[in-house]
Parts: structure tokens; C-alpha cells; sequence
């Protein structure tokens, strides 16, 4: 599924994919994106997906206060969650932890690098191998981890064991970057009119526009615009303001 996407995305033998191919073909897929602030999570918080089945509509959530390597992998997360409607529960999870991981870092790539990793009998020096990749192709050292070590369970190949040093190697990683909010914004605090123009310009989202309808048609105050973005009630009235009048 990772490399038939790939090649969707015509990235050849590219190996990097943009932040900007992934959430075009989020929309391919029709589903609506709606950027948020929700402080930094971890895991799955950072990343909410609905589905109606009935109207068949896919709304998710992204967290825009996430490191910006994991933003990019709870993006293609939902990619795979958006390519397989049908699966549940846990083996939804699964495959789009999965299928994020093979699309960022390739089989290919991954062997490549088991084979170099093998080569080296430093740990440090797999480690900053690992953190190199990781820089050079916006992904997180833990998902490129984790590839290199399905690949050795797959293949047969012997285990690479960087426990527990890879994640305090990645949390050292993380610090020399910013987060997403901040990377779109100097602030990392837009207006709530900044904030509307860049869920569209930068993400494509309807969101906001069917969310102006609702409201002029439907006697809805600041607190539902709170309760559906889980804002702070300060944040919403300026949100509620700036759609409404």
C-alpha cells in the first residue's frame, strides 16, 4: 500500500515526501482537516479521525503544537486510516501506524540503512547514522527505528538493540526544532484571523467556511465553537467573532 502510494505521489526514487504532497492527497481523499492547538500530546492525542459512514466523510484533527517530525507522521497516519475505511479498533491502528512508517522511510532506504548500521559496532555511531537520516528526510528517528527493526524481523537479519538510548538520542533531536504552530507562525499564537486563513491556504480546509454557514443559519454560540475545537472559551468567542460578524 506505502509504495503504491509513492508512486501516486510520483516521487520516483525521491525518497523525501513534503508535508504539502501528503495533506493534497488527504484532500484527494475528501477528508476535512481541521488544524488545532492542543498543546503538546503524545501519541494518538495528536491526531483525531472521525468517520461518518453514512455520509461518508472523514473529518481529522491535527494537533499544530507537535514536534514537527511527528506531525508529519500522524499526517501520513491518517493517510492510511483515509485509504482503508473498513478496517477497526485496533487493526486501524495498526495498519496506519504501519503504512505511515513504510511511506516515510521506504523498504529500500530501510535496508540500505540496516545493512550500514550492521557495519558500524557503535552504538553511538548507529544512533547518529539514525538521527542523520531522520534530518535529512523530516522523519522521526524512532519511526526510522522502528523500520530498520521490522525489516531485521522480517528478513531474519539480527537485532539492532538501541533501547533506551534512540529516544533519549530523539528528545535531544526534537529540542533542535520547532513546533508545528510555531513554524507556520513567528509566534506560534495567530490572530483568530491568521488562524482561519491558514487552516485554508496552508491545509485546504472547507472547515471554517461550512462552519460560517452553520452558524449564520443555526442558534449556536461561542461555546459550541469551544466544544468542537476543545479551545479555551477566550479563544473561541475570538474565533465565533471573526466568523460571524
Amino acid at each position: 500500500a506505502a509504495q503504491r502510494m509513492r508512486k501516486e505521489l510520483e516521487l520516483c526514487d525521491d525518497p523525501v515526501i513534503t508535508f504539502e504532497k501528503l495533506i493534497d492527497r488527504l484532500n484527494h481523499f475528501e477528508v476535512v482537516l481541521i488544524p488545532v492547538f492542543h498543546g503538546q500530546k503524545e501519541h494518538h492525542e495528536n491526531a483525531l479521525h472521525i468517520f461518518l459512514p453514512d455520509l461518508k466523510i472523514t473529518w481529522v484533527l491535527l494537533n499544530l503544537d507537535s514536534n514537527i517530525h511527528d506531525f508529519k507522521f500522524w499526517i501520513a497516519h491518517e493517510l492510511g486510516h483515509a485509504i482503508s475505511p473498513s478496517l477497526k479498533g485496533e487493526s486501524a491502528e495498526d495498519f496506519a501506524d504501519l503504512f505511515a512508517q513504510a511511506l516515510l522511510f521506504p523498504q529500500d532506504k530501510t535496508e540500505e540503512l540496516y545493512k550500514t548500521l550492521k557495519r558500524s559496532r557503535s552504538k553511538r555511531r548507529q544512533i547518529n547514522t539514525i538521527l542523520k537520516a531522520a534530518e535529512t528526510l523530516t522523519v522521526s528517528p524512532v519511526t526510522i527505528y522502528k523500520a530498520v527493526g521490522d525489516f531485521a524481523a522480517a528478513s531474519g537479519g539480527a537485532e539492532i538493540d538501541l533501547v533506551p538510548d534512540i529516544y533519549a538520542a530523539t528528545t535531544s533531536f526534537n529540542r533542535k526544532y520547532s513546533n508545528v504552530s510555531e513554524t507556520i507562525f513567528d509566534s506560534g499564537q495567530p490572530s483568530a484571523k491568521a488562524y482561519i486563513r491558514m487552516t485554508k491556504d496552508v491545509f485546504g480546509s472547507p472547515f471554517f467556511d461550512a462552519l460560517r454557514v452553520f452558524l449564520s443559519e443555526n442558534e449556536k454560540s461561542a461555546g459550541f465553537v469551544q466544544s468542537i475545537l476543545d479551545f479555551s472559551i477566550l479563544d473561541a468567542k475570538e474565533i465565533y467573532a471573526e466568523l460571524v460578524l
